[in-house]
């Protein structure tokens, strides 16, 4: 029977992986060259865990050890998404702590009834669809999905009851709790009769009741295993109130005095707040005297003197029982509620192997660099954390990344241009910044200024009622006073299921002219702005774009709603200018 009982466990779970996008192209009767319409990948499932209150046990987790969430499909052609992975949801009983393995930290404590997201499945691939512009029509690539979270975690359940009985075997703690409640523990005259906890429920008025557990096994040195105190000390963790029973009938020879302070001094080597919970002092078996109350009034006046509540009882005959729950319940009345553990767990620094080889490749002043563990490193950089980003410029830095772009050429004076796209509760977003590499030229930081500073005249005419062509025209008319070129060939895009949606949005044009804005439209307004002429090349693996004269060019670009009288800026620099400080543009 004791076997039933199981209050520990350790699994491991593994959310689900994200499904690969596709990469096709529309195939269509009279469309001589369909488009790209790779969909993208499934979202791998989440592992999350739910309160069972049918459960009191861990028993279900003694046998299996492994619980993997379902994974994404892949896409396919047509623009068709592949299926979300199924959720993976655990139960587990009311009360249960969840810990990290490694490092023992406390996850999430389950005793509030809410479900708890333990691991989050990885996210989709992009489909080729998302690839496409004016001057790349014919993507033949796509991004794979990505991995989901996995944890190595301890379940630790930590009965939720108001009142924990306490006390050396056999001094009839099973016995109370079978005289107050509808609890059927097993009672017999040996010890440790009882070797898991029990639970009753015990009603004392109308609309007043509590939870009281017997916990077994408490001896000397419990603290540290004797007995069977050193397993289940910690249900009496969340106990509000403490009953310590003590047996007065000198049965089996043993001083009450010695046995109160010896238990008092297990739960405080156990825990030191635990010691100084409240108590009552029970003294049980008072049936069994014969006369001679020389040990109730020592105890008496030894638990009286440090403060505590005394009552004399016999569990046996019930007597005293019902006077001590109606003091349990008035006290429990001016005691705090259950307590709940917070978590103190520290997502550690995640692991990315960075010895693997990187592509760079060198277009005059452009450096692209490729490899698989940069994916999977991006993957796991929050761009909005400052710690995080940190992180990232440690984890370049460390795999040499930086060494090698120095030793190829990579110097003071140059600009880097990144542009991000985010996918968030399906829809997509996107900016991009140019940065300077040390110091930059005056010319060079000059023309970064003025193309940031036509992104925000831009985003003033992104109102209702205005037309694409307002946006257009604001951007180039600052830029061409100023003596510098506009980028025909690309251009901002809405942006909304997909990252580039109608309509488009040029840096050049003339007013009045072009699509109505109306509220609620996602555009994307990206000025592409060069130091001399505004002819581009694009190199022969479709991708690289450059200048004709190889002069310099500026990026910037936000994700804006167009609004009544003013445009929501969607994405932010915010973070970039913390970092950088003065040396922002």
């Amino acid at each position: 029977m004791a076997s039933s009982f199981v209050d520990k466990a350790r699994i491991s779970i593994h959310a689900g992986k994200g499904g690969d996008g596709a990469v096709a192209f529309h195939r269509e009767k009279y469309v001589a060259a369909g488009g790209p319409d790779g969909g993208d990948g499934g979202r791998g499932g989440n592992v999350i865990f739910v309160v069972d209150d049918n459960m009191s046990t861990l028993m279900d987790f003694r046998y299996k050890r492994k619980y993997v969430a379902g994974n994404g499909a892949n896409g396919q052609g047509k623009r068709c998404y592949g299926k979300d992975g199924e959720n993976l949801y655990i139960k587990v009983p009311r009360g249960t702590i969840i810990r990290d393995t490694e490092t023992g930290a406390i996850m999430h404590d389950m005793s509030t009834g809410e479900d708890w997201l333990a691991a989050k499945g990885g996210r989709g691939g992009w489909g080729n669809m998302h690839f496409a512009t004016p001057t790349r029509q014919v993507p033949r690539f796509a991004k794979p999905g990505l991995p989901g979270e996995s944890h190595d975690i301890t379940l630790e359940l930590k009965l939720l009851a108001d009142i924990g009985l306490v006390g050396f075997p056999n001094v009839g703690k099973s016995t109370l709790l079978s005289v107050v409640s509808k609890a059927h523990p097993k009672i017999a005259n040996y010890h440790f009769t009882t070797l898991y906890p029990n639970l009753g429920v015990v009603y004392v008025d109308e609309g007043v009741s509590f939870v009281m557990a017997d916990i077994p096994g408490i001896i000397e040195g419990a603290a540290e295993g004797a007995g069977l105190g050193h397993d289940f000390l910690r249900h009496i963790d969340r106990c509000r109130l403490l009953i310590h029973l003590v047996d007065v009938s000198g049965s089996e020879g043993r001083d009450p005095v010695e046995d109160f302070e010896a238990i008092n001094a297990e739960l405080k080597q156990y825990s030191p707040e635990l010691a100084e919970r409240p108590q009552i002092v029970a003294a049980n078996k008072c049936d069994l005297l014969s006369g001679d109350r020389e040990n109730i009034q020592r105890l008496k006046a030894h638990v009286e003197a440090q403060g505590y509540s005394f009552f004399e009882l016999s569990a046996v005959t019930h007597e005293g029982t019902r006077e001590l729950v109606k003091e349990c319940a008035r006290r429990l009345r001016e005691l705090p509620p259950i307590a709940s553990y917070e978590a103190d767990y520290v997502p550690p620094e995640p692991v990315v192997d960075t010895s693997g080889e990187l592509n760079i490749q060198q277009f005059d002043d452009m450096w692209i660099v490729e490899g698989p563990w940069l994916q999977r490193l991006i993957a796991n950089v929050n761009f909005g954390d400052y710690e995080s980003r940190n992180w990232f410029d440690k984890m370049l830095r460390q795999s040499g990344l930086f060494d090698k772009l120095e030793e190829m050429g990579i110097k003071d004076g140059d600009i880097v241009s990144i542009d991000c796209g985010t996918v968030k509760n399906g829809f997509n977003g996107d900016s991009a910044y140019t940065f300077c590499v040390g110091e930059v030229a005056y010319d060079v930081r000059r023309l970064l200024k003025t193309t940031k500073e036509s992104l925000y005249l831009g985003i003033e005419q992104a109102v209702e009622g205005k037309r694409v062509g307002d946006i257009s025209n604001a951007v180039q008319t600052y830029c061409e006073k100023k003596g510098y070129s506009v980028v025909r060939e690309l251009c901002g895009h809405g942006v909304g299921k997909r990252l580039h949606e109608d309509p488009e949005v040029p840096n050049y044009g003339r007013r009045g002219c072009g699509p109505l804005l109306k509220s609620g439209m996602v555009i994307a307004i990206e000025p592409m702005i060069n130091l001399g002429s505004r002819n581009i090349v694009i190199e022969r693996d479709g991708w690289t774009t450059r200048t004709r004269d190889r002069k310099p060019s500026a990026h910037f670009e936000h994700t804006v709603a167009v609004r009544e009288g003013k445009a929501d800026i969607l994405s932010s620099f915010k973070y970039v200018e913390e970092v950088l400080g003065e040396k922002s543009i």
